[in-house]
């Protein structure tokens, strides 16, 4: 397992998947199977949205752990800084995913992410390779500081 300098295990993964399941259950899924510090986020299939990811990751981590995130879960503080605002709203309407035929999943490891994989019958139509891109991780970082 690799282990980088903010303390996360494991290798994040993400994919373009479908399912046969209703996105509504597979949200309610995606909240019942992470253990602590885990998390596995759907999302809508916005161009650009694999450079947004590993940053909102991090950053969602350190302020969980710092206590200082705006919400209670992992799972939500990624996804505002994935859609860049801190109203939770606006963000599962611009960026929660909307139709079980194509969404994104991002899980904290690839262990999470097979068994989220198994339980909720996913089809994987793509990997998406995750990197950090530090021009969109200041951008994702930044949107923290433009909210306050």
């Amino acid at each position: 397992m690799r282990r980088d300098t903010i303390g996360l295990v494991g290798q994040p993964v993400a994919a373009l998947c479908s399912s046969g399941f209703d996105i509504g259950r597979l949200v309610e899924l995606s909240k019942e199977l992470p253990a602590h510090g885990d998390v596995v986020l759907l999302l809508a299939p916005k161009p650009g949205i694999e450079k947004r990811l590993l940053p909102a990751f991090a950053n969602a981590t350190v302020r969980v752990r710092g206590k200082v995130s705006r919400s209670r879960s992992l799972q939500m503080e990624m996804l505002l800084f994935v859609c860049g605002t801190m109203n939770i709203g606006a963000a599962l309407a611009s960026c929660g995913a909307k139709s079980e035929k194509g969404f994104v999943v991002f899980a904290s490891s690839r262990k999470l992410f097979a068994a989220f994989s198994k339980e909720a019958g996913l089809s994987v139509k793509k990997r998406i390779e995750l990197k950090l891109d530090f021009g969109e991780a200041g951008s994702v970082a930044a949107t923290e500081l433009d909210a306050r």
